[in-house]
């Protein structure tokens, strides 16, 4: 998984039991996460769980039509102490 695949959410209200959510892509798992995860933030997770988001309906164009909006997945992320800085590695 690249590093472009992770995008934090602004999630204040977890940020106080150490837990961090991150947009990935559909085809990552947790495995994948938690190497990223540790290698841009230099901290080794404690707990990684994966949620799933499915797609919604709405309504667009001069007809109204119904068009879905992709769904997401959302990796929520736990870790032992507040993430800080992300970490420079070359």
């Amino acid at each position: 998984m690249s590093l472009n695949s992770l995008k934090e959410l602004p999630l204040t209200l977890f940020e106080k039991n150490n837990v961090y959510g991150f947009y990935v892509t559909e085809k990552s798992n947790k495995d994948k996460v938690k190497e990223s995860v540790e290698y841009v933030y230099g901290q080794k997770p404690l707990k990684v769980n994966i949620v799933k988001r499915p797609k919604t309906p709405r309504r667009a164009g001069k007809q109204r039509r119904e068009i879905y909006d992709a769904g997401k997945k959302i990796a929520y992320v736990t870790m032992e102490k507040p993430l800080g800085k992300i970490v420079a590695r070359s």
